[in-house]
């Protein structure tokens, strides 16, 4: 307990560890945990099957079946029953994103080609990101523009343009534009520049200036801000 962050953390139980053994992970690629958080779900790579560990009694429970075919950007709870999806840019599931029951069954979704996989590629990490009223808010790794995805219908709420990228040799230099949060009327988002350098058998990706925007859904009106955090308790967390 401290002065400046009154709360403290209690440890309850390791969940898994990385091994090659009963229960242990190789390589977790996406993860999420229910509106009451009582349940963990993650996906360990190359298995086919989602695990579900329960919070309160610290204890696995049945594992959900599920067919493989590549990495996972993102997973979502959606209810007691649905799990939401996002395959990874070059993964074979035939979706850009489904969702699925707890039983395996895929209930509805985008479907999409799988795309070829470039061999060397950076990019950024999606966003998959839940709202309140179970609707889904996400950001393609190569879009400055965020969707609302209700069920199988997928719309454009925000698209920001910026400046073309200047490519040098094997050199890129632009601007990204990434969605950080959304609060009523207001979407916050990140513009931040990059440096990306793709070679035959190498590539890296680096962050350049970073600034904090916020646009206003009523008005249509973008403004630049200096600072964002999430009040959670009485604690100030940056977003």
């Amino acid at each position: 307990r401290s002065t400046l962050f009154p709360y403290t953390t209690l440890f309850r139980s390791t969940i898994t560890n990385k091994g090659h053994g009963p229960g242990e992970f190789t390589q977790i690629d996406a993860w999420a945990v229910n509106d009451n958080e009582h349940f963990l779900f993650y996906h360990d790579h190359l298995k086919n099957y989602i695990y579900k560990y329960d919070m309160d009694n610290c204890k696995s429970e049945s594992n959900i079946p599920f067919e493989d075919k590549g990495y996972l950007s993102g997973m979502l709870s959606i209810n007691d029953s649905t799990l939401a999806i996002l395959p990874s840019m070059f993964a074979k599931y035939g979706y850009l994103y489904f969702y699925q029951s707890h039983t395996g069954r895929i209930l509805e979704g985008i479907k999409q080609e799988p795309v070829p996989h470039p061999g060397v590629w950076a990019g950024r990490t999606p966003v998959f990101v839940k709202t309140a009223n179970n609707s889904i808010l996400f950001q393609p790794s190569e879009t400055d523009t965020v969707y609302r995805i209700e069920g199988s219908e997928i719309e454009p709420i925000i698209s920001l343009t910026v400046e073309k990228p200047r490519k040098s040799g094997d050199k890129t230099t632009g601007f990204n534009i990434s969605f950080l949060h959304m609060n009523n009327d207001r979407i916050f988002l990140g513009k931040s520049g990059y440096e990306k350098i793709i070679k035959p058998n190498f590539s890296s990706t680096k962050s350049l200036d970073a600034e904090n925007l916020v646009f206003y859904k009523n008005n249509h009106t973008l403004h630049r801000i200096s600072h964002i955090y999430n009040d959670y308790l009485g604690i100030q967390l940056n977003i």
